[in-house]
């Protein structure tokens, strides 16, 4: 195994030619977001000026026009010439207030639209506390114990995140496709494919920037379609044993047209006639209270509003510039743009039903559908109208969001991608004995451009290990994460903080934090060890299933014991890892374990380094220049920090 740790410069390194080539050069995307937001901060004002005006066009038109009103009918002769002048002030004010809502609405969207660029501002900064925090929900199917492990380990969600610096999604089907990319493994062909797509739309700058916007208003008024969703799927509720609600709903709607024209022509009493009537209407509220609660909540969490519709629609139509020669989202397209079975024809012919669904809900209509539930209970029609909706589109709902949230997790990638066109398309190469990870400046992608030193790296082949040996603070630590948070984004299909970056099929496992020790009421030795299991566990997995193999990252493990055991423990420990022909990297300040000749056989070693410079009064200063170089640590620091902090020998 080789790792080339030549003194690398922190220079951005040259872009990865793409074919077709994207237009991004070096910073365009920061100047594109500084020109939009000065762009739409002159719109901003100039809306304000004139919603500072309609607001005084707005009292001058109605107290002009009431004021003529008043006088005008109130006076005895001439009321006519202050009457019709007062009249077409009030229909000029109403005039005006359409007006100044749209005005209002325009401001809304822009200002929406300049909180989307401070983001994209902020992801290029690494100002975490700016962005939105997504955290892994405890019932996602697709992520088990080691993935959560990997997650944290690596922090791939929260505060300063690998999913913060990626991810763009606004809805919850967005959010979560990108998370399982993230956490997924890292499969060339799917890797590929998202990577292809992404680079391919990095350059559609206006339009994802429109679809982001879209995604975040959508996000911000609509409901996550989960329960949309769930019902879609389910059997239709008036089947089965409430199918007599239909046939009744239908009788009593078609009594008033029954009964009432028989007593018109004297075939029956005015009393007769309105005795039927009050047993259907009986009849029509015993159904409503003591059945059709489960309905409303349906109508609720399914469609109450034909806002939440139009949202979506308004969403999915933005996405209608993807081009039809990427391939990966060819059948994304169709679930989408399909005339009989899409999501735009199907939430097009939703649309009238919620606004069926919403009339309870709107004050102006209540009393009607007070009266359209006693007469033929409107309830049970509005059901089967959406049940016959259902029986058409249902089974193509989940596909529909699903489209959505690869459009989302894919138009993230695609801003990576455009944001930094020096950072690499990740190449693979084949899992088994020859499979590596070998990277050159290699970065890690969560620290700020100028903050970020860079080095070559090499995992591999088979059956051997990195050995990472170094003071404190000297950036072992940093190497792991930038491996792991590099593979990561490998697997999910983005560009990767490297000049170069090749990997094969791979799953990643880590030893890194390890706090579950209090919680499961064991020692932190035992819980680095319940950890390690794992670890080795998975690598056995994927040794017997040959078409993955483990990458393995384990920093400074096995802390909670004496150093000559600690030295013994993490030689088994790796001696299973090499066994099952896992590659990976372990940091450690024991230098011994370097000298160990077991070691050494497959081991490259590898050292970080501090230096002390002194100043002219004396004062030592500690620096670290997170350079990689061969060999085992010629420092260590310990002894030296503690003198200090002013807890050296008094």
């Amino acid at each position: 195994m080789d790792v080339n740790v030549s003194e690398t410069t922190n220079s951005p390194p040259t872009a990865k030619p793409l074919d077709p080539p994207t237009t991004s050069e070096p910073g365009s995307a920061r100047q594109r977001y500084v020109q939009r937001l000065e762009e739409l901060a002159g719109e901003v004002t100039g809306f304000e000026s004139r919603n500072r005006q309609l607001n005084i066009i707005r009292g001058l038109l109605f107290f002009g026009g009431l004021i003529l009103l008043i006088v005008g009918y109130a006076a005895a002769q001439g009321a006519l010439l202050l009457v019709v002048p007062g009249w077409i002030l009030m229909a000029s004010f109403m005039a005006v207030i359409t007006w100044h809502e749209y005005v209002r609405d325009s401001m809304t969207a822009i200002r929406r639209r300049r909180s989307l660029y401070r983001q994209l501002l902020a992801r290029l900064d690494r100002r975490w506390s700016e962005l939105p925090v997504f955290e892994l929900p405890d019932d996602v199917p697709w992520i088990d114990r080691n993935g959560r492990a990997v997650a944290k380990d690596l922090d791939l969600f929260g505060v300063g995140s690998l999913y913060q610096l990626v991810s763009l999604a606004g809805t919850q089907p967005g959010k979560l496709t990108l998370a399982q990319w993230l956490c997924g493994p890292a499969i060339p062909e799917q890797a590929a494919a998202r990577n292809l797509a992404a680079r391919k739309l990095a350059s559609f700058h206006n339009q994802r920037e429109t679809f982001y916007a879209r995604a975040r208003d959508v996000a911000g008024q609509t409901a996550s379609p989960e329960n949309f969703e769930s019902w879609a799927v389910a059997p239709a509720w008036l089947a089965g044993p409430r199918g007599w609600m239909l046939p009744l709903a239908r009788a009593i709607a078609i009594t008033p047209f029954i009964v009432w024209p028989l007593c018109a022509i004297g075939l029956i009493s005015i009393s007769v006639a309105a005795a039927i009537q009050l047993v259907a209407i009986a009849i029509a509220i015993v159904v409503t209270v003591g059945f059709l609660g489960p309905v409303h909540e349906i109508f609720k969490s399914v469609a109450t509003r034909r806002a939440e519709v139009e949202n979506y629609i308004n969403l999915f139509e933005a996405a209608d510039w993807i081009p039809e020669e990427i391939e990966m989202l060819g059948p994304v397209r169709q679930r989408i743009l399909d005339p009989q079975s899409g999501a735009i024809a199907g939430l097009r012919a939703m649309g009238g039903l919620s606004m069926m669904t919403g009339l309870r809900h709107a004050p102006m209509l209540f009393l009607p559908y007070v009266l359209l539930q006693l007469i033929g209970l409107w309830d049970v029609h509005v059901l089967a109208l959406m049940e016959r909706w259902k029986a058409r589109y249902g089974s193509d709902v989940p596909g529909w969001f699903d489209a959505l949230g690869q459009i989302e997790a894919i138009l993230s990638l695609a801003a990576l991608a455009d944001e930094y066109p020096q950072w690499a398309a990740p190449t693979w190469n084949q899992a088994g004995p020859e499979g590596k990870v070998a990277a050159r400046s290699l970065g890690h992608p969560l620290l700020k451009d100028a903050d970020r030193v860079v080095n070559d790296a090499e995992l591999g082949p088979a059956g051997t290990l990195l050995l990472v040996t170094g003071s404190n603070m000297s950036g072992k630590s940093t190497l792991l994460r930038s491996l792991g948070l590099n593979i990561k984004l490998a697997g999910a299909g983005s560009v990767v903080c490297a000049e170069q970056f090749e990997l094969p099929a791979c799953e990643v496992a880590t030893s890194i934090r390890v706090d579950d020790s209090l919680r499961e009421g064991v020692s932190f030795y035992m819980a680095e060890l319940k950890r390690l299991r794992e670890v080795v566990d998975h690598a056995e997995r994927l040794h017997a299933s040959k078409d993955r193999m483990l990458v393995y990252l384990l920093d400074e493990i096995l802390q909670g014991t004496n150093s000559r055991e600690r030295q013994i423990a993490v030689s088994t420990v790796l001696d299973h890892l090499v066994h099952m022909q896992a590659i990976g990297a372990i940091s450690t300040h024991d230098l011994e374990l370097a000298d160990d000749p077991a070691m050494q056989s497959v081991a490259t070693i590898v050292h970080f380094r501090e230096h002390i410079e002194t100043d002219k009064s004396g004062q030592e200063t500690m620096t670290f220049d997170y350079k990689m170089r061969s060999g085992v640590t010629p420092t260590t620091n310990a002894i030296r920090l503690l003198e200090m902090v002013g807890l050296g020998k008094r």
